[in-house]
């Protein structure tokens, strides 16, 4: 499947909410099968409470107290269970919606894991991701009210069906006042849907300024700036104009919905009249006259809900159709069959043959006729301009990214051919954008490390990356909570984390390729010559990929490189300015 694939795909027999409830059943087997009982339970007992209320009637006109007394002792059980089976689906409803959303976050962060990285450069499928998080976060545990809603609205429009029918004999009064309502609300979803489908691009436009204009992380910009209220202006020109098709839309519904609603009250009241006019005449009984119109004005109100959890339905349908189709048919770069190939001393190193990139639907090619190769124990540096492709080539260096002309080598071996794990093993990456995560230090350090990593080890890789001192200061050394969220951690600075992650790159000492991306720019003089010390003394037993701007680490480079209209050209390394310090070995 290519890319953009996942941003079109629309399957409708994905929608259905039986994933859903599959989902649900393995989140917590036990709180969902109690949960659907305890809701077909109330869809039963409302119907035997109608029919019970029909014979104590009729034990009062005939005066029978023993009867009477018997059928309200009944009535009265009834309704304790409507009472407790009540209150125990809404407890249980509050307590599944919290496995049930960390059961589909799970699953979906497993299936983003697996996405194909060149994927989520499209911004449809990223958009797509932040309204799937949301389902999973948000709206899965509503979906599954409204499912019940709408099973309960069936059960009980059934037995209040057969009632009619064993004591009047016009159930399909019910069906009747009914299918317009139904027909309406299909109608009317379906509008709601066309409608927000043609205003995407605006409600994306809203959400990103929105963003801009609450986030904490401009704030300081936005007020020097005095942008504010810009924003607000370009906020509320996109909130009217989306606002504007909402009331096109609902003026075009109001109408045909609201009589198709007052159908079942006029029906309602023509029964009224029916039945009263045949009790008169003695063709039928004071509780069989009860029982009908109960029978009939509690399917309504059951229908009501029901269509009401419906309509719902159909906007949740299509989060479900998203959802799961990023879970089951996200696009998956899949391996081709590893060729067993000999790793003899021609074939060691990365080699990039004719290289080409370009995004899924764009006629842009990012790199072209791209060729390099890294000889083990080489550092290079790469240099070039902003936009001008450095981390899309590292990232087809390292098999984040497929090429889409040309192919890249690892011990003349294609990437696509590698199995991922043993790929990952061959790597170290420090990434500009790196992740901050809020958990400990020695946490943060051993993310992804395939072995159990010791305290002199971690202290060693700190040390190295200039991080010594920072450790020194933490109140619970390797244990510290990086993240003043907890109470008790620290927040570090964005050279501090920069450390960090050049710490988490060199604890991989088993990986052969270490490739980084401006791993310095955010670390003073003597930070950045140490860690450049460190990187030059590893060169010997491991290949660097190092790309900068900087001139002291374009100085220990054994080649220089300038990325220029998506191809390599060499340049000459500048002289260092200052004198490296020597490696720190632990």
């Amino acid at each position: 499947m290519e890319p953009s694939d996942v941003a079109r795909a629309e399957n409708p027999a994905s929608a259905s909410v039986r994933p859903l409830m599959r989902v649900l059943r393995r989140a917590a087997p036990r709180l969902s099968t109690l949960l659907v009982v305890g809701s077909v339970g109330l869809a039963l007992i409302t119907p035997a409470m109608a029919y019970t209320g029909k014979r104590m009637m009729d034990a009062l006109v005939e005066r029978s107290a023993a009867s009477a007394t018997r059928w309200i002792v009944i009535e009265l059980a009834l309704m304790v269970l409507v009472a407790l089976s009540s209150s125990l689906t809404q407890d249980l409803a509050r307590l599944i919606k919290l496995p049930l959303a960390v059961s589909l976050a799970t699953e979906l962060a497993l299936a983003q894991a697996e996405i194909d990285p060149a994927a989520l450069e499209e911004p449809l499928v990223r958009s797509r991701l932040a309204r799937a998080r949301a389902t999973a976060e948000r709206h899965a545990g509503e979906l599954i009210d409204d499912a019940l809603a709408v099973l309960q609205g069936l059960i009980s429009l059934v037995l209040f069906g057969i009632l009619l029918a064993a004591y009047a004999g016009w159930p399909f009064v019910l069906a009747l006042a009914a299918a317009p309502a139904y027909a309406m609300e299909r109608w009317a979803a379906r509008a709601v849907q066309q409608t927000r489908a043609q205003q995407s691009r605006d409600r994306l436009g809203f959400d990103s300024v929105e963003s801009a204009l609450l986030s904490s992380r401009w704030a300081a910009e936005t007020r020097f700036l005095r942008i504010a209220p810009w924003l607000l202006s370009r906020m509320r020109l996109l909130a009217e104009r989306f606002y504007g098709a909402d009331r096109m839309a609902w003026r075009r519904r109001v109408v045909p919905v609201s009589v198709a609603h007052l159908l079942p009250g006029v029906a309602f009241y023509g029964l009224y009249g029916v039945l009263a006019m045949r009790a008169a005449a003695s063709g039928m009984s004071l509780g069989t006259m009860t029982l009908c119109l109960i029978s009939f004005n509690n399917s309504q109100r059951f229908a009501r809900a029901a269509l009401a959890a419906t309509s719902r339905l159909e906007e949740g349908r299509r989060r479900l159709t998203e959802l799961f189709a990023l879970l089951h048919r996200a696009p998956r770069a899949a391996a081709a069959p590893a060729p067993a190939i000999a790793r003899d001393g021609s074939a060691r190193g990365l080699v990039l043959e004719n290289v080409g990139f370009r995004h899924a639907r764009s006629e842009a090619w990012i790199l072209r006729r791209l060729d390099l190769a890294v000889a083990p124990g080489e550092l290079i540096a790469i240099v070039g301009g902003n936009g001008a492709g450095k981390t899309t080539l590292l990232k087809l260096m390292s098999g984040l990214l497929r090429p889409r002309e040309g192919r890249v080598l690892l011990d003349g071996r294609d990437l696509r051919s590698w199995e991922p794990a043993a790929l990952r093993g061959r790597y170290a990456i420090v990434f500009q954008d790196h992740a901050r995560h809020g958990l400990t230090l020695r946490e943060n350090l051993s993310l992804g490390l395939p072995v159990v990593v010791s305290d002199a080890e971690l202290e060693s890789a700190c040390r190295r990356a200039g991080l010594a001192e920072v450790l020194a200061r933490l109140p619970h050394g390797l244990d510290t909570e990086l993240s003043r969220a907890f109470g008790q951690g620290v927040e570090l600075s964005g050279g501090q984390w920069q450390k960090v992650a050049i710490a988490r790159a060199l604890l991989r000492g088993q990986a052969e390729l270490l490739i980084l991306d401006e791993p310095t720019s955010a670390l003073d003089e003597r930070a950045e010559l140490q860690v450049l010390a460190e990187l030059r003394g590893r060169a010997a037993h491991q290949s660097t990929i190092l790309v900068t701007h900087r001139p002291a680490a374009l100085a220990i480079a054994d080649r220089t490189l300038s990325l220029e209209r998506g191809r390599l050209v060499p340049v000459a390394a500048p002289a260092p300015e200052a004198p490296v310090y020597r490696p720190l070995r632990s």
